[in-house]
């Protein structure tokens, strides 16, 4: 499946329809669905001089945004439960990601690591609880903590609020996840998720399809033109990162070692041009030599701005670039602190990192 042409000049991506529903749409709140005075207000309405940033004009019309605090954090997750049928696997997590931060989220196998990160970009919908980001709620229910004020969704009182999305909906599950990447959250999965039968750079403009998309929404040479180089230049920016891809950019991804394609689904995340990105287990079945360069190229995108939310099974190696961590237990929050902290904890230290001196040979 190798087209002719590069598809990020242009090619394929330009015969694709635009996606439904990428750009903000207007809506009206139903009626009665306003947050309470002082807790949250609804996109759409007059914006108050100062008090949001310019991050708000790209939020659906009609999604819940929290005025409430001050400095707020880039991710807010907020009392959330998460169940698959009758098991649940999240119980009333909460934790938050400041913007620039690099924040390890540590556990055991089945501590609920994973489910947090896909109900984060939507994949999973929270049974209780909300999921905010830069002030917008991104998914939750009527019923949940950490607003202030009680809700009326789905005939149930909670702190949530009851809200208005952009289908008109009151107290859907969440923005589906196109709108959330749309948003700035990026997704690396466990276990990589490439495109097998495409090229390396036929992935790596999957990454760039959302912004492609926007562009195409729009009439006129110009902001296509514009597009095709901000494109260009995050694909200059990855092969910077990851020189590899560049010398394969035409070989099919599935053809490549587990170490390159763990580096071409972190560059295609980076290819929507991210203010988060979700990385869950960038390290696993890796080499040691490729361990240290993934965390290498982790540091370096977060010295370029963007935060990074990383779940980890190397507890050693995640604690030395995170800023703060979270450790899961049986899909709850267990322990919190910085990352300093966590790891002089001996309960961290006895269940994650062994002796000193195992610690800092599994660490870059």
């Amino acid at each position: 499946m190798t087209p002719e042409g590069n598809p990020l000049d242009g090619s394929p991506l330009e015969n694709i329809a635009p996606l439904e529903n990428i750009s903000p749409v207007d809506s009206t709140p139903p009626t009665g669905s306003m947050p309470p005075t002082g807790s949250a207000s609804q996109v759409g309405s007059a914006p108050q001089a100062g008090s949001v940033s310019a991050f708000r004009s790209t939020i659906p019309a009609g999604t819940l945004v929290d005025l409430t605090v001050p400095e707020r954090p880039l991710l807010d997750v907020r009392d959330a439960e998460v169940a698959y049928g009758a098991v649940t696997a999240l119980r009333g997590i909460s934790l938050r990601v400041d913007p620039g931060e690099v924040v390890a989220l540590l556990g055991a196998n089945g501590a609920g690591k994973t489910t947090t990160l896909r109900m984060i970009s939507g994949l999973l919908p929270p049974a209780r609880g909300s999921v905010w980001f830069d002030g917008a709620r991104l998914a939750g229910t009527g019923s949940g903590t950490g607003l202030g004020g009680t809700g009326t969704g789905g005939g149930t009182s909670g702190n949530c609020g009851a809200g208005a999305w952009s289908d008109g909906t009151r107290d859907s599950p969440g923005l589906p996840v196109h709108r959330v990447a749309a948003l700035g959250i990026s997704h690396v999965p466990e276990g990589r998720r490439i495109f097998p039968a495409m090229t390396v750079a036929e992935n790596l403009a999957m990454g760039a399809y959302t912004d492609r998309r926007r562009a195409w929404s729009r009439a006129g040479r110009d902001a296509r033109r514009e597009a095709r180089r901000d494109v260009r230049r995050g694909l200059d920016r990855v092969h910077a990162l990851f020189p590899r891809l560049a010398e394969r950019d035409r070989q099919p991804a599935g053809t490549l070692s587990g170490g390159e394609q763990q580096m071409l689904a972190i560059g295609r995340a980076l290819m929507a041009r991210p203010r988060l990105v979700l990385l869950d287990e960038p390290s696993l079945g890796l080499a040691p030599k490729l361990v240290a360069t993934i965390f290498e190229v982790i540091e370096e995108i977060n010295a370029d701005g963007v935060t990074v939310l990383l779940v980890e099974q190397n507890a050693a190696a995640a604690l030395r670039i995170a800023h703060r961590g979270y450790v899961l237990d049986t899909g709850q929050v267990a322990l919190a602190g910085s990352a300093d902290e966590l790891a002089r904890d001996p309960r961290v230290r006895d269940a994650y990192l062994g002796s000193p001196s195992d610690s800092d040979a599994v660490a870059p």
